[in-house]
């Protein structure tokens, strides 16, 4: 990684931080049924506000996880995420979405909801913009 990278980087995680700095737990979303990278992002999200800024982060997904290759990773992972329920969204807590984006229609975030922070790989939605922080990279 050179100087500039670093850099960019070093900016992108201060504002990934300011975007939930007075926030004492988040909630993080992937997409629904979530797969092995959904699964991943969310805990390494959970990770880094959890080692970093010491927030509770909880993962939740609305949908299965079915396939036999995400059953195992969830359970070496020691299930790190739970089943969404209705509580959640009404929490009023920071919401973070993973591999997934607001008006994308596939995760449980209602449209009145804005999340503060979305992470993505897929083409741009424009609710993304909404967010208090967004790094969403389609290449």
């Amino acid at each position: 990684m050179l100087k500039g990278e670093f850099l960019v980087a070093q900016e992108q995680i201060e504002q990934l931080f300011a975007a939930i700095s007075e926030a004492d737990s988040v909630l993080i979303l992937p997409h629904n049924d979530p797969d092995p990278d959904a699964i991943a992002s969310a805990v390494a999200l959970r990770y880094l506000l959890e080692e970093k800024l010491r927030v509770d982060a909880q993962i939740a997904y609305r949908g299965f996880i079915g396939r036999a290759e995400n059953k195992a990773m969830v359970r070496y992972l020691g299930r790190p995420l739970r089943r969404l329920n209705k509580a959640d969204l009404r929490s009023g807590r920071p919401i973070a979405l993973v591999d997934t984006q607001p008006g994308a229609g596939n995760n449980p975030l209602p449209s009145q909801i804005s999340p503060a922070i979305v992470i993505d790989h897929h083409p741009w939605c424009d609710a993304t913009y909404e967010a208090d922080f967004f790094d969403v990279r389609p290449e």
